[in-house]
């Protein structure tokens, strides 16, 4: 299907407010939400959206993900209203941009195709899955990259999907993805790696009947040199222990020297998924059988990650002076219980990262633009910055590593 914007102007109109959209002043992103939303009224509005994203490869990037964030949100609330025209042309220019040189575009272009899967169904768009995992072989690292990064989104938000398709997606799926464990390429590691996880806590058949191999080549990355790559390592051996520990006896050795490691890792993000393994297998009626020999080495790394940093200590100093003058109340000094961490296999959209990785922070439960051009920005900026919703956990007492340590250390005087 080709589509040209019928007049150049109506393209240029929708750039300047897409461009007026980020300036800092409210006023002028309040006049500029009013516009947005009286263009919603016209269904090519969307196409003009998907194209400045996917086409215009000499706009500024941060303006053609804004088009596709705004596109996203207003497939959010309601694609089943968009025309069929108008849906054929999103996915056929979706699938065009996947190997975009820009990364920011890629991830834009992702959150997008799995908005469209949790809203459509993946029955709706049956060569989907076909085109990207056709494109993980290509020699163009940005289409496998880009092809990967929409899979892991996908994985993230439509596992139950994947796994009760009829057509059973997963089978061929999943030892595709093990296979890429030892790419050269650092992200194809970790979007690899991340793809499989999602499927451990629930149990998929297809990842349980490859075992074995996905340990063999989960064990081959330990010692990989990016910082995303151990993260993951890290995440699948926390919800293994939980889920098949029967695999990991025979190596509990090496994985309990391997998580002393990687809890004093100089990545913090790896330090946290390494510390709630102990979390972990403090659970397990193996516990202290398998860490009885290792609580001299244990025990003063937990202390250690148990001090509070700099940053905690004038977070904290703040609070006291606010109330220091006023006596303790029931809240203030009833104990605080900590607890792990609970991944879920299916999330909502708005929840999501990643590996990676992404935010999609808007709320688009209703059918306005208006109220979104504010977060859309907030979303756009973080998915510049490369961060990783999935490892942040808003807490007021303290990093995670220093919780996750000290929730740690309660669970050993427990069981020793």
């Amino acid at each position: 299907m080709n589509w040209q914007p019928v007049q150049a102007n109506d393209i240029q109109q929708i750039l300047t407010l897409l461009r007026q959209s980020q300036s800092p002043d409210t006023q002028v992103q309040r006049q500029v939400q009013a516009r947005l939303e009286s263009l919603n009224q016209y269904p090519d509005f969307n196409k003009y959206l998907v194209y400045i994203l996917t086409k215009l490869l000499d706009e500024q990037e941060a303006t053609r993900s804004l088009s596709g964030l705004i596109l996203k949100n207003n497939a959010k609330s309601h694609y089943e209203k968009f025309p069929d025209d108008v849906r054929s042309y999103i996915k056929q220019e979706c699938l065009s941009a996947l190997g975009d040189r820009s990364p920011l575009i890629r991830a834009t272009v992702g959150i997008l195709i799995t908005t469209i899967v949790t809203k459509g169904l993946l029955e709706q768009w049956p060569t989907l899955l076909e085109h990207l995992y056709s494109c993980l072989d290509s020699p163009d690292i940005n289409l496998c990259e880009g092809a990967f990064g929409a899979l892991q989104k996908i994985c993230q938000d439509s596992a139950d999907q994947l796994e009760n398709a009829p057509s059973q997606p997963l089978n061929v799926l999943v030892p595709k993805f093990i296979q890429f464990f030892l790419h050269s390429h650092p992200k194809i590691r970790s979007h690899a790696i991340a793809c499989v996880n999602e499927f451990i806590t629930p149990r998929a058949s297809a990842l349980m009947t490859n075992i074995d191999l996905f340990l063999e080549n989960l064990f081959q990355l330990a010692n990989d040199t990016d910082s995303d790559v151990r993260k993951h390592v890290c995440r699948a051996l926390v919800m293994l222990v939980e889920v098949r520990i029967e695999r990991l006896i025979p190596h509990m050795q090496q994985i309990i020297e391997y998580m002393l490691l990687k809890s004093q890792d100089g990545d913090d993000g790896v330090a946290l998924e390494a510390c709630e393994f102990w979390l972990m297998i403090a659970d397990q009626p193996i516990c202290r059988e398998v860490l009885q020999p290792y609580l001299d080495k244990l025990l003063p790394i937990l202390c250690k990650n148990m001090k509070y940093s700099d940053m905690d200590i004038i977070t904290l100093q703040g609070d006291v002076d606010q109330n220091d003058g006023e006596p303790d109340g029931l809240e203030d000094i009833r104990p605080r219980f900590h607890r792990a961490r609970r991944r879920q296999h299916t999330q909502n959209l708005s929840d999501s990262n990643g590996n990676g990785e992404l935010n999609n922070a808007t709320d688009t439960n209703n059918n306005s633009t208006t109220t979104t051009i504010s977060s859309t920005n907030q979303a756009d900026q973080h998915l510049q910055d490369g961060q990783d919703d999935d490892d942040d956990d808003d807490n007021d007492e303290g990093s995670g590593t220093e919780i996750s340590s000290r929730f740690s250390f309660d669970l050993k005087q427990k069981n020793f």
